[in-house]
């Protein structure tokens, strides 16, 4: 199935015009040239060849004309198929968009003398579960709104495929982006024994958790982390599988929490507003010891000294901020213990995760904190468009139903291609184990941290 084609006066080629210039040019050289050809044969054959030459001379004129009026726009480009049952999945996807129920989908009820208004699209699989809808940006993107317009195409999206990322503009402005998935493959890491929490590690020299099958949190891309979730959305669960694979890799986890839970106990960490605040500062002259280290081994950062990186979890964020309210130094020296953890922490190896139950400046962290957290952003179960906004800054997501530890994820580490471009649909590891986890001993003292 072709690209469809559309007129629109008002929609101008964005085809270089070098690019029309050299298509009359052609036409132009094939012309004379067939001209020449006529003045020099012989006048017992020229009506015979000359004919031919004109019928030639006219077919590629009309076609050089359509190209320069019709075919001169950019068109989505065409990903090389690695297997010919993902080009047959294509096809079969493409056949459920015919220009009728596109113009209906969109709202395109114009129709000129050259007929429907029907934007380019096209459809490309990445692999057997994996694919991006493209369909030509005509300005509806602003008209419809993007969650309409999600809500539109994926009742067109036929099972098992769901549309999993938002509808987002690619880098060139030109088409609307829809990425979607077989809902029946999943990812996600299934964690039944002890054992196969080995298999997960990451490679020698190599500092990160893996998330999922195609997913890995990079240190080195963003050492950085924002978790959002309520009550039973799986945020803790999420929680004590990196704070163990950390420990299980030789990192040193240290988990604060407004709240008195078993993870604070596990993990070293402190629950009391002072001693919370006292704690993260130790973190901050512990970073500042590193980074001496690090500058007068005359290296770049941690990984080449080799020394561990230290994973730092600060939940319940709107807790702390509600009882710090009334205490402003408090409220001052907290935050700006995380602000410095957060500025400076890449290359001395500290890895932050804030966690929190809402998003907003109030409830989680200050902006300019904010903005350190965005390269790796977590929403586990509902939300809402405040807070999707908050955690996903300049993508426009529509409101879904998640189960308990589903939810979405922004990365922005290009190894993660299905996270990468826009936040798209996530299942946290599932684990079917209490699995036993170790503590640091409770002497642990700042020069040991390095």
């Amino acid at each position: 199935m072709t690209l469809i084609k559309f007129y629109d006066p008002e929609h101008k080629s964005k085809k270089p015009l070098s690019y029309k210039w050299f298509s009359l040019a052609c036409l132009g050289i094939w012309v004379g040239f067939s001209g020449i050809i006529m003045l020099l044969t012989p006048f017992q054959i020229i009506n015979m060849f000359g004919l031919v030459l004109i019928i030639c001379s006219g077919v590629w004129g009309i076609y050089v004309c359509c190209l320069v009026l019709n075919l001169n726009r950019y068109k989505v480009p065409h990903i090389k198929f690695k297997h010919e049952r993902y080009r047959r999945i294509s096809r079969r996807l493409k056949r459920s968009f015919a220009p009728e129920v596109l113009c209906d989908l969109l709202g395109l009820g114009v129709k000129t003398k050259y007929g429907q208004r029907v934007p380019y699209f096209n459809i490309n699989m990445e692999n057997r579960w994996y694919g991006n809808l493209y369909i030509e940006n005509i300005g509806l993107w602003h008209k419809l709104g993007a969650n309409d317009l999600l809500n539109r195409i994926s009742g067109v999206i036929s099972s098992p495929f769901e549309i999993y990322g938002v509808a987002q503009l690619t880098h060139d402005g030109r088409f609307v982006q829809f990425s979607f998935k077989d809902v029946s493959h999943s990812e996600r890491f299934e964690i039944r024994r002890e054992s196969e929490y080995e298999a997960l590690k990451m490679p020698e020299g190599q500092y990160g958790i893996r998330l999922a099958n195609d997913l890995v949190w990079s240190f080195e891309t963003a050492p950085m982390m924002s978790i959002l979730g309520r009550t039973g959305s799986g945020k803790s669960f999420f929680a004590q599988y990196i704070a163990h694979m950390a420990e299980i890799q030789g990192y040193k986890v240290f988990y604060y929490s407004a709240k008195r839970d078993e993870y604070v106990k596990k993990y070293n960490g402190e629950s009391e507003i002072e001693q919370t605040v006292v704690a993260l500062e130790r973190h901050v002259e512990n970073m500042q010891r590193r980074l001496k280290k690090i500058a007068d081994a005359d290296v770049t950062d941690y990984r080449d000294i080799r020394i561990m990186p230290i994973v730092l979890f600060v939940d319940e964020l709107g807790n702390y901020n509600a009882s710090m309210s009334d205490d402003k130094k408090m409220f001052t020296r907290f935050h700006s213990a995380i602000k410095r953890l957060l500025m400076t922490g890449r290359s001395a190896g500290y890895v932050v995760i804030a966690m929190g139950q809402s998003a907003s400046v109030e409830s989680f962290l200050p902006s300019a904190s904010r903005s350190q957290t965005s390269d790796m952003s977590v929403i586990l179960g509902r939300s809402n468009a405040s807070e999707r906004a908050y955690m996903f800054p300049g993508f426009e997501i529509a409101p879904r139903t998640y189960p308990k530890g589903t939810g979405i994820l922004y990365s922005n580490d290009t190894n993660n291609p299905h996270h990468s471009d826009a936040p798209a649909y996530f299942e946290a590891p599932y684990i079917d184990i209490t699995a036993k986890q170790g503590r640091l001993p409770a002497n642990v003292t700042d020069r040991e941290l390095l």
